[in-house]
């Protein structure tokens, strides 16, 4: 996946087992979730209810492969509107870490209308980090996520 490209993809085990539901993210952003840094995930989606507290692979390629660092756990989304919410958008940076000025901060992205997007901040409640990166194979098959996500 290329830097700075974020997705969010269902995923289920081939054996038959119950759905694995992944979280996909660059290596930098997925790193600092994995180190605590990061406490809030920023999407252009609110976190589906059915994945609060549920914990899912923070999964991110490093080189050409893909790896999971880990287990993590979500527990809300806080909407932050452009038009509203740039003060607490600005006061959360420490915790979200979109840098100013990247085409991820708030008021940056624009919806396929041209319109300012809302962004949600998935808040991480608990992050289990894996003592080393676990590779993530060809096991799971996407079976993709219509957007918005129903919640």
């Amino acid at each position: 996946m290329a830097k700075g490209i974020s997705s969010f993809r269902t995923f289920y085990e081939s054996e038959g087992n119950p759905a694995i539901l992944v979280h996909e993210t660059d290596a930098e952003f997925a790193t600092n979730i994995a180190n605590g840094q990061k406490t809030i995930e920023t999407r252009g989606v609110p976190l589906p209810a059915r994945l609060k507290g549920m914990p899912l692979e923070l999964v991110t390629n490093i080189g050409d492969t893909r790896y999971s660092l880990g287990k993590v756990t979500f527990s809300e989304s806080i909407p932050y509107n452009p038009d509203q919410d740039m003060d607490r958008w600005e006061g959360d940076r420490d915790k979200h870490m979109v840098p100013a000025g990247n085409e991820y901060n708030l008021g940056q992205a624009l919806t396929r209308r041209g319109e300012k997007q809302v962004k949600h901040g998935w808040v991480v409640s608990n992050m289990e980090r894996y003592p080393k990166p676990v590779p993530f194979d060809g096991r799971f098959v996407p079976t993709g996520l219509r957007y918005p996500p129903r919640v």
